[in-house]
C-alpha cells in the first residue's frame, strides 16, 4: 500500500473531467523515462518503463514524436514492450506524460533510433591491391559506429603467409573507423603479401550484425616502389608533397655555340606519369649557379634559380603557370660578387626562406639569408662567413623562426649555426663530418651524419645547443660516400649513402633500437654523387639519384 501525504490525497480526490487537480502553490509531480536511456538504438523491441516522483499511482501516457499515444501505462508499475517493426527507421522523440487539471506534466524527451540497417565495411587498402605502401594506413572504416563483443586485438587480424603480424588496434572517436597498426615494420620480410581478417562478431549499436566483406582482405607489399625515368639531367632536387605524390627539378644541359648551359626544369608525378611544368624562365642558363625546389602546403612548387649576374629568382607554381611576382633577391657584397648555390625552404608559417653563398672579389666568402615577409626579402640575418667557396652541395638550411645552418669545410669538419633571433649561435665543431646535411630530431633539435671511418656512419644529435650525442653506428659497405640524412615526423634519422664499389645507392633506417639496413646496393650505375633523401608525413623514404636517367624511388623499408 502506497503511502501518500493527505495534501496529495486532496489534490487527486478533487479532480476535475478525471484529472488530478494540484494548488496552484504546490509543483507538479516529476515524470521521468526511466527505460530506455537516451539515445537508444534498437532494431526490434524496447522496453519502456516510466516513474512520477513523488510516487503516485496514475496513468502515464507515452507519446511518440510528439504525435501520436503508443500506450497509456496504468501506473508507473506497468511497463510496454514497444515492437518497432512497423515504425520508420531513424530517430524517434519519446515522452512520458501525466494529466492533472492544472496541466500535463511531461518528462524530458528521449530518443529511440530505430535502425535495422546492418553496417558494412570499406578496406584501405583496398582487397587485391598491389604496390602497397607499408606505411600507408590499414583501415577498416564502418558506415556507422560500431560495437566489438570481443577486444579489438581479437577481433582484427594480420598475417604474411599465414604467420602472425603483431599489431595495435585502435579505434577513432566515433568508434567508426579501425586502424591496424604494425608493431614492428622492420620485422617484414619485403617483398610480402598480407591477408587481414575481422571476426564477424561487430554489430551496430542497434544490434545488427555486420555485413563482412566479399572474400579475402589481401595486398602486396614491394620492398621498391619505383617511378618512370626522366630524361637525363643534372643536380636533380627532388620534393615530396603532402600528398605523397613526386616533384623533380633538374638542370637540363644544353650547348649555345659550344657554350654548355643548365636550364631549369620541373616535374610534378600527377598519379599516372610525370608533367613537365616547363622552365619557370627563358633564361637557358637559369640552373647554371644552382637552383631549388620547394613545395608549399598546397602541393605546389617553388623554385629559385641565378636570374641575372648577381640575382636570384623566386618563382611559385600558379596551376597553369609560373608566378614570378616575387622581386629578386639581390646579392649583399657587391655587383662584382660571384653568388650561387641558391637554396629554397618554407618555414612553418610558409614563408619562402633562401640562401646562397658569395664570393666578394676581396676572397670573402658569405652564406646569405632572407626571408620573404609579405613585402620584401628581409635581410636581417648575419652574414655567416666561411672559409671558402663551398659549391652546390657545401650547406644545408632548416627554416623556422630562428633558422639552422650547417656546412662542411674542410674536409672532415662540420659545423652548425642557429639563429638566435639577433645573432648566429656556433654549436661545436663535428669531426668526420663529410656532408653538411641535417635533419630535425623528436625534440626539433638539429642532427648530422659523420662517416669517420670506412664501414660505418655515425648519427650525431645537437643536445641543448651545447653538445652532440651519438647514435650506435651504422654498419655499411666500406666504400660509402656522401651520407645524407633525412628524419620523419618521428624525428628518427634515415641515412642514404652512394656505394663506390658497386656504383649503387643504398639506405639505412634507425627503428628507435637498431639500425635497419636492408636496403643495400639498388639503383646499378649511379653516378658518383650525393643521392637526393626525402621522408615524407608517413615515415616513408624517398630517394632519388641520377644514372643514365634521373631515377625517383619510393622504399617500403
Amino acid at each position: 500500500m502506497k503511502l501518500l501525504h493527505a495534501s496529495l490525497f486532496v489534490s487527486a480526490l478533487a479532480g476535475v473531467s478525471g484529472c488530478p487537480t494540484r494548488s496552484k502553490y504546490d509543483q507538479l509531480p516529476v515524470v521521468r523515462i526511466t527505460s530506455p536511456r537516451a539515445d537508444t538504438y534498437t532494431s526490434g523491441t524496447v522496453t519502456i518503463t516510466a516513474s512520477i516522483d513523488p510516487d503516485l499511482d496514475l496513468p502515464i501516457v507515452l507519446r511518440l514524436d510528439d504525435v501520436g499515444i503508443i500506450k497509456t501505462l496504468a501506473s508507473p508499475s506497468e511497463s510496454y514492450a514497444w515492437n518497432t517493426m512497423g515504425v520508420p527507421e531513424g530517430a524517434h522523440t519519446l515522452v512520458a506524460e501525466v494529466a492533472f487539471s492544472s496541466g500535463p506534466a511531461t518528462s524530458t524527451p528521449v530518443i529511440i533510433n530505430v535502425d535495422r540497417t546492418p553496417p558494412t565495411v570499406t578496406l584501405s587498402p583496398t582487397p587485391g591491391s598491389t604496390k602497397v605502401i607499408l606505411r600507408s594506413p590499414i583501415k577498416a572504416s564502418f558506415s556507422e559506429p560500431v560495437v566489438l563483443s570481443r577486444p579489438a586485438g581479437e577481433t582484427f587480424s594480420l598475417s604474411v603467409l599465414g604467420a602472425a603480424v603483431p599489431t595495435a588496434v585502435t579505434f577513432d572517436a566515433q568508434n567508426q573507423t579501425a586502424t591496424i597498426a604494425i608493431a614492428d615494420l622492420s620485422s617484414i620480410s619485403l617483398p610480402a603479401a598480407f591477408t587481414a581478417t575481422i571476426e564477424p562478431t561487430i554489430a551496430d549499436r542497434a544490434g545488427n550484425l555486420l555485413v563482412p566483406p566479399i572474400g579475402t582482405w589481401f595486398w602486396s607489399v614491394p620492398d621498391w616502389i619505383t617511378f618512370p625515368p626522366l630524361e637525363s639531367g643534372y643536380r636533380p632536387v627532388l620534393a615530396i608533397g603532402s600528398d605523397l605524390l613526386p616533384v623533380l627539378a633538374w638542370a637540363l644541359l644544353t650547348n649555345v655555340d659550344g657554350i654548355p648551359n643548365y636550364q631549369l626544369q620541373v616535374a610534378k608525378y600527377d598519379g599516372f606519369g610525370w608533367t613537365q611544368l616547363g622552365p619557370p624562365s627563358s633564361n637557358i642558363n637559369s640552373a647554371g649557379n644552382g637552383m631549388d625546389v620547394w613545395l608549399d602546403a598546397g602541393n605546389r612548387p617553388l623554385v629559385i634559380w641565378r636570374e641575372r649576374p648577381v640575382d636570384f629568382q623566386v618563382a611559385a607554381w600558379a596551376g597553369t603557370s609560373w608566378d614570378t611576382s616575387f622581386p629578386p633577391v639581390s646579392a649583399a657584397l657587391g655587383a662584382d660578387s660571384d653568388a650561387g648555390a641558391a637554396m629554397l625552404r618554407l618555414d612553418g608559417s610558409g614563408r619562402p626562406t633562401v640562401m646562397w653563398l658569395e664570393q666578394a672579389p676581396s676572397s670573402r666568402n658569405d652564406a646569405i639569408l632572407a626571408r620573404w615577409n609579405g613585402q620584401e626579402w628581409d635581410r636581417g640575418f648575419d652574414p655567416i662567413e666561411v672559409p671558402a667557396f663551398i659549391g652546390f652541395l657545401g650547406f644545408d638550411m632548416i627554416a623556422g623562426e630562428n633558422p639552422i645552418v650547417s656546412w662542411s669545410f674542410p674536409a672532415g669538419t662540420g659545423h652548425v649555426s642557429v639563429w638566435s633571433g639577433t645573432s648566429w649561435t656556433p654549436a661545436p665543431d663535428v669531426p668526420g663530418m663529410t656532408e653538411p646535411f641535417m635533419a630535425l630530431d623528436s625534440a626539433h633539435g638539429p642532427m648530422v651524419v659523420v662517416s669517420s671511418q670506412p664501414g660505418t656512419l655515425l648519427v650525431q644529435r645537437l643536445v641543448n645547443g651545447s653538445s652532440w650525442q651519438l647514435l650506435p653506428a651504422a654498419n655499411v659497405p666500406p666504400q660509402v660516400r656522401y651520407p645524407r640524412i633525412a628524419a620523419g615526423p618521428d624525428g628518427l634519422p634515415v641515412v642514404a649513402y652512394y656505394d663506390a664499389q658497386t656504383r649503387a645507392v643504398g639506405m639505412a633506417r634507425w627503428t628507435g633500437q637498431r639500425w635497419d639496413t636492408r636496403a643495400v646496393g639498388f639503383g646499378s650505375n649511379a653516378v658518383d654523387e650525393t643521392p637526393q633523401l626525402i621522408v615524407d608525413r608517413q615515415g616513408t623514404a624517398w630517394i632519388g639519384w641520377r644514372g643514365s636517367q634521373l631515377n625517383v624511388w619510393m622504399s617500403n623499408y
